[in-house]
C-alpha cells in the first residue's frame, strides 16, 4: 500500500472510476420493460403485455397476469415484439361465468387464464408440459368451453 497521500488518492480515484464505469455499463445493458397494453376483466383479473428490450437481443413480447394487483402468472415469453409500423390487433373475451378469460392476436399469440385454478396458457405449471396427454386434454377442454361462445379464439398449434 502506498504511503504517500497523493498515491492513495490516485488509487482511490481510479477504483472509483472503474466502479462507476462498471455500474454505467450494467445500467445500459440491463433489460428494459415497457408496458404495451393492459386488459382488465371484472372484477379482479388484469392481463398485461410488455415489450422487453435488451442491449444485445431483439425486443420480445411478454405477458403477466395479476389478480387484485397480486402477481399470479409471472412474466412469460410470447414471441418477438411487434415493430412500430404494424401494431398488434389484440382481442379479448371471457366465458359467460367469467371463469376463463382470453387475450389473443391472430397469428401471433393466444393467452388463456383459468381463474379458479390460477393457471394460464401458454405458461403451464412447473411439472407440466404441453405434450403430456392429461395436460393437453385439460387445456383443450378449457379452450372448447370459451370457444363455444367465442369461436374466433384461435386454438394454439400445441393443442391441435
Amino acid at each position: 500500500m502506498p504511503r504517500s497521500p497523493r498515491a492513495r488518492n490516485a488509487i482511490g480515484c481510479v477504483l472509483a472510476g472503474l466502479l462507476t464505469a462498471f455500474f454505467a455499463l450494467w445500467w445500459i445493458s440491463r433489460p428494459r420493460r415497457e408496458e404495451y397494453a393492459r386488459y382488465s376483466f371484472a372484477p379482479d383479473v388484469e392481463v398485461r403485455l410488455f415489450i422487453e428490450s435488451d442491449f444485445d437481443d431483439p425486443p420480445t413480447l411478454l405477458y403477466e397476469i395479476r389478480k387484485r394487483r397480486r402477481l399470479v402468472v409471472p412474466a412469460t415469453y410470447l414471441g418477438p415484439a411487434p415493430d412500430g409500423e404494424k401494431p398488434l390487433e389484440v382481442r379479448t373475451a371471457s366465458s359467460p361465468d367469467g371463469s376463463i378469460v382470453a387475450v389473443w392476436s391472430e397469428g401471433e399469440f393466444t393467452i388463456l387464464h383459468h381463474r379458479p385454478s390460477g393457471e394460464s396458457w401458454p405458461r403451464l405449471l412447473d411439472h407440466e408440459t404441453a405434450r403430456q396427454p392429461p395436460v393437453r386434454d385439460k387445456w383443450r377442454a378449457r379452450f372448447a368451453l370459451i370457444r363455444r361462445q367465442h369461436g374466433e379464439i384461435p386454438l394454439p398449434t400445441d393443442l391441435d
